[in-house]
């Protein structure tokens, strides 16, 4: 199993969010800013079991070495990496949960 560096803590609401199709989809947030590495890939891990298979979760982390774990992670489980950003040092990103099976 790969070693992944990053952060983790706990999770906010949930909400929701329109696509242009018009569907709706539950967007779960998990917010691990101020946590260290391996925290944020945990956290991620153990949030993602409440999400449903296709959900989206987005992670805020503070911890740079999250940006490459985050790809690691989700290269390795399958789970895929829709969006990454950073602004003023919070980095965001969001998750397409794979599918079970």
């Amino acid at each position: 199993m790969p070693h992944f560096l990053c952060e983790g803590h706990a999770a906010a609401p949930r909400h929701r969010m329109s696509r242009p199709d018009m569907s709706t989809i539950e967007e779960h947030l998990l917010d691990t800013t101020g946590l260290s590495c391996p925290l944020p890939i945990l956290k991620t891990k153990k949030r993602l079991k409440d999400v449903p298979d296709g959900g989206l979760l987005r992670v805020l982390a503070t911890d740079p070495g999250a940006v490459g774990d985050f790809h690691a992670f989700c290269e390795a489980t399958g789970h895929t990496l829709l969006e990454e950003r950073e602004e003023d040092g919070v980095y965001a990103f969001l998750l397409r949960k794979a599918k079970a099976g």
